[in-house]
């Protein structure tokens, strides 16, 4: 779903709404809602948003207290994979998407690893470099991935 959309002001005023409406169960409804959103557009980029939330999670688990296990980091770490794999059985993924994003889960997951076997101060440190910089490289990455592909204008 795009914002410059005629029933985008609709979806908003629902959303905000219902949010209002039920203080108990808010955070659900909320990540819900972006799924929604998310997935109207188009349901392949709610890898995205899984991406985005399980790096958060996990990096906030081994900031604040001692860090998952590595099974626990693996399973959490590859769900953007898995989501694509499963979206694959009813629309159309390639292979390089899902192969990609299997690489940067993986890196992730072998990045936390060896943050979480620091010593207490600088593990903290490198997992809240490695949650901001996942989250800036989503954003660098599908901000300018056209940018960096369209041919140069002709002289």
């Amino acid at each position: 779903m795009s914002f410059a959309t005629w029933y985008y002001p609709f979806f908003l005023l629902a959303i905000a709404t219902v949010f209002w409406l039920i203080p108990r169960y808010r955070l659900e409804f909320i990540v819900l809602a972006s799924f929604v959103f998310y997935g109207f557009w188009d349901v392949r980029f709610c890898s995205l948003l899984i991406a985005a939330a399980a790096s958060d999670y996990l990096c906030t688990r081994g900031i604040e207290s001692a860090p998952p296990t590595v099974v626990t980091v693996l399973v959490i770490g590859m769900l953007p994979t898995a989501w694509l794999l499963v979206i694959g059985l009813f629309k159309e993924v390639s292979g390089f998407h899902i192969a990609a994003t299997s690489l940067a889960c993986l890196v992730f997951c072998l990045l936390f690893i060896f943050g979480s076997r620091l010593a207490e101060e600088s593990r903290r440190r490198f997992l809240l470099y490695l949650a901001v910089g996942v989250n800036l490289g989503i954003l660098v990455s599908f901000k300018y991935a056209n940018w960096f592909s369209d041919p140069p204008p002709a002289s």
